[in-house]
């Protein structure tokens, strides 16, 4: 379970959970078969990872096993975002974003106007989703209707992409 005295990390193929106080790893998990680039919490007992080997791991943190693995990306999955209690997105070196529902474990949209792989995802509010790639665009997404609803270009010539979003 988690509280505000832990702390999940990635490490290889594993997800580390670690008592900020003892200063202590309590709990791997491990299911993933390539580097783990990825990790949410979904709420205090559930968490899910994506990596390098194409899948999504949906984790029980009280039995400390993966409930689920979700494949539908065909490369990488780089990063993920929570949007609600059940949905989630995954960003991916294929160019696309992926929403899921993860009590049905399906794969309800795929979003495809990046030319570039994924490189960050962040939930602005309850009906933005931010997207940042290395196709030189940030974009914004309509949550409900899942449409952009803006994109904001670098004008930079260099090979600029996008490595976070911060909302001030």
């Amino acid at each position: 379970m988690l509280n505000s005295e832990t702390l999940v990390t990635c490490f290889q193929n594993s997800i580390k959970i670690w008592d900020v106080k003892s200063k202590e790893c309590i709990t791997t998990l491990q299911d993933h078969t390539s580097i783990v680039k990825a990790v949410v919490v979904i709420n205090q007992d559930t968490l899910v990872s994506g990596g390098m080997d194409e899948s999504i791991k949906i984790w029980d943190l009280k039995t400390k096993k993966c409930m689920a693995t979700l494949s539908d990306h065909r490369e990488c999955i780089n990063c993920l975002a929570v949007l609600d209690h059940e949905t989630i997105a995954s960003g991916s070196d294929d160019n696309t974003i992926k929403i899921w529902n993860i009590s049905t474990l399906q794969c309800t949209t795929t979003l495809t106007q990046h030319t570039s792989y994924i490189t960050r995802l962040y939930t602005v509010n309850s009906e933005i989703l931010a997207s940042a790639a290395h196709d030189k665009t940030l974009k914004l997404w309509n949550i409900k209707t899942q449409q952009c609803i803006d994109t904001l270009e670098s004008d930079d010539d260099e090979d600029f992409a996008f490595t976070d979003i911060c909302i001030a």
